[in-house]
C-alpha cells in the first residue's frame, strides 16, 4: 500500500509540473552559482600562487633580523566555492615582522557588493530555497487532501493510516531529492571540468557524500515538519501560514539572534582590543627590562650581563601571554558553545556547521588555522627575530645588536586540510542533531495523523 501511495503521488507531481519546477530549481541556480564561486577562487588561488611564488624568489642573501617580514599564506579549500562559510572572513595571508603581527583581507572584504548582500552557494540554497520547496511540497499533503474529498476515499478502504502517511513522506522526499542529488553530480562534474581538482582524490568523493547526506536530512526534517502542520490543521491555506511562520523563525530569525544574543549572555573582548592589551604587556615588560639595564649600558660585558635579564623577561612575556589566549580562547569558546546551543533548536546551525567543516570552511579549519599560525610565530620569533636585539632607554639613548639572518633558512608555513575521519567525529553531534529532529517531527505527525479526522 505505501508503494501505491508513493506511485501516486509521483504521478500527481509529474502532471502537476511539480517535479519540473523542482528540478529547474535545482538544476539551474545551484550549478550556476557554484561556478561563480569557483571561478572567484580560482582566479584569487592564482594570484595568491603567484604571491607565494614571488616572495620563495625574494628569500636569498643575508637580512638584519630586525628587518625581515615573514609571510604565511593560508591555502583555499577544494570544496570552498559549496559552502563559503568562514573564508570569507579568514585572512588570506598573515604577515610577520619582529614588533607583532598583521593579517590581509579575507575574500569578501575586498568586495563592498558581497559584503551588503552575502555570497550565494550551495549551503546557501539548501538553506532558504530547497527548504522552502520542502513545505511547499507537504504543507497541502494532509489538509489538502481533505478539502479535496480524497483523503475520505482513500479510507473507504482498508488502508493503514502508517502507509498513507509513509507514502507521503517518501514521495515528496524523492521529488525534492533526487533533483537535488542530480544538480550536486551536476556542479561537482562541472568544478572538475573548470579545473579544481576537486576530485583528484577518494576522500573527495566521500566529502561530497557527507555534504550530500546532511542537506539530505536537513531537508527531510523540513517535509516532516511540513506534514506535521499539514495534520494538525484542516485548511492548507491555515497550515502554509503557520509553515511561513515557522520557516522564518528556524531559518532566518532563530540562528540570527542566538549569536547576538550569546553576545549579550556571555560578552567577550573584540580581537583587535585584546592584541592592543597584548601590545600593552609587551611595552611595559620592555620598560622594566630597560630599566634593570640601563645601569650596565657603558660596561664592556653588556651583552653577557643581558643575556639572563632578557631572558628572565622573555619567559615571563610568554608565559604571561600564554595564560591571555588561553583565557581569551576559553571565552570565545564558551560564547559559541552557548550560541550554538542556543541556534540548534534550528535544524539551520547542524546543517551550517556539519557542511562547512567537511567543505574545509568551517569552525575545525579556523581553529585549526589559529593555532598553525601560534606555532608559526613562535618558531619564526625564535630562528628569526630572536637574533640579535635593541633595547631603547629613557631619553633616547639605545643599544643594539643586530644579527644577519639567512633568508633561506626561514621556516616556511605549512597547514594540512584535516582528514575526513577527523572531521566526521567533530560533526558527530550535528549529525545526531539532524537525526534526532527528524525522528521527533515525523513521530509527532504520526500521532496527529492517526487522530486526524479525515471527513
Amino acid at each position: 500500500m505505501t508503494k501505491a501511495i508513493v506511485l501516486r503521488e509521483l504521478l500527481d507531481a509529474i502532471l502537476s509540473r511539480k517535479l519540473l519546477w523542482i528540478t529547474v530549481l535545482c538544476c539551474l541556480p545551484i550549478p550556476l552559482c557554484t561556478l561563480v564561486n569557483q571561478h572567484t577562487l580560482l582566479q584569487f588561488a592564482a594570484y595568491q600562487s603567484r604571491a607565494e611564488a614571488d616572495y620563495g624568489k625574494s628569500l636569498t642573501g643575508m637580512v638584519p633580523a630586525d628587518q625581515i617580514e615573514v609571510r604565511a599564506f593560508r591555502p583555499k579549500p577544494a570544496l570552498a566555492a559549496l559552502a563559503f562559510g568562514l573564508e570569507s572572513v579568514l585572512p588570506n595571508m598573515v604577515l610577520l615582522r619582529r614588533d607583532g603581527m598583521s593579517v590581509g583581507q579575507g575574500q569578501s572584504q575586498e568586495n563592498p557588493v558581497i559584503n551588503l548582500f552575502g555570497r550565494i552557494d550551495l549551503l546557501f540554497m539548501v538553506r532558504f530555497v530547497l527548504s522552502l520547496a520542502a513545505i511547499v511540497l507537504t504543507f497541502g499533503a494532509i489538509c489538502g487532501e481533505k478539502e479535496l474529498g480524497t483523503l475520505s476515499l482513500i479510507f473507504s478502504g482498508p488502508v493503514p493510516r502508517d502507509s498513507v502517511l509513509l507514502g507521503k513522506y517518501l514521495a515528496a522526499s524523492i521529488i525534492l531529492i533526487v533533483p537535488f542529488l542530480f544538480s550536486l553530480l551536476l556542479t561537482v562534474l562541472l568544478m572538475q571540468f573548470q579545473g579544481s581538482g576537486v576530485l583528484a582524490s577518494g576522500e573527495a568523493w566521500m566529502r561530497i557524500v557527507c555534504i550530500f547526506f546532511l542537506c539530505v536530512l536537513y531537508l527531510m526534517a523540513f517535509m516532516a515538519l511540513g506534514i506535521l502542520v499539514s495534520s494538525s490543521t484542516s485548511r492548507p491555506l491555515v497550515a502554509i501560514t503557520v509553515l511561513l511562520f515557522l520557516w522564518a523563525g528556524l531559518v532566518v530569525v532563530l540562528p540570527q539572534s542566538a549569536g547576538l544574543l550569546s553576545e549579550q549572555l556571555q560578552p567577550v573582548e573584540s580581537t583587535e582590543s585584546f592584541l592592543f592589551k597584548k601590545n600593552l604587556l609587551a611595552q611595559e615588560l620592555d620598560r622594566k627590562r630597560a630599566a634593570e639595564l640601563e645601569p650596565f649600558l657603558n660596561d664592556p660585558n653588556y651583552d653577557a650581563i643581558r643575556a639572563p635579564i632578557a631572558m628572565k623577561y622573555s619567559v615571563e612575556l610568554t608565559k604571561a601571554e600564554a595564560e591571555m589566549d588561553q583565557d581569551y580562547s576559553n571565552q570565545r569558546r564558551a560564547q559559541f558553545r552557548l550560541a550554538s546551543a542556543l541556534a540548534s533548536i534550528s535544524p539551520v546551525t547542524p546543517l551550517t556547521l556539519g557542511v562547512t567543516a567537511v567543505a574545509g570552511t568551517g569552525v575545525p579549519q579556523s581553529d585549526q588555522f589559529i593555532s598553525a599560525i601560534d606555532r608559526y610565530q613562535a618558531e619564526v620569533s625564535d630562528k628569526v627575530f630572536s637574533q640579535g636585539y635593541r633595547d631603547v632607554f629613557p631619553g633616547g639613548r639605545a643599544s643594539l645588536q643586530v644579527n644577519l639572518v639567512a633568508l633561506k633558512d626561514i621556516p616556511r608555513f605549512e597547514l594540512t586540510a584535516l582528514p575526513l575521519n577527523v572531521l566526521l567525529r567533530k560533526i558527530a553531534a550535528p549529525v545526531g542533531l539532524l537525526i534526532l529532529a527528524n525522528a521527533v517531527l515525523f513521530v509527532f505527525a504520526y500521532l496527529r495523523f492517526l487522530h486526524y479526522d479525515v471527513t
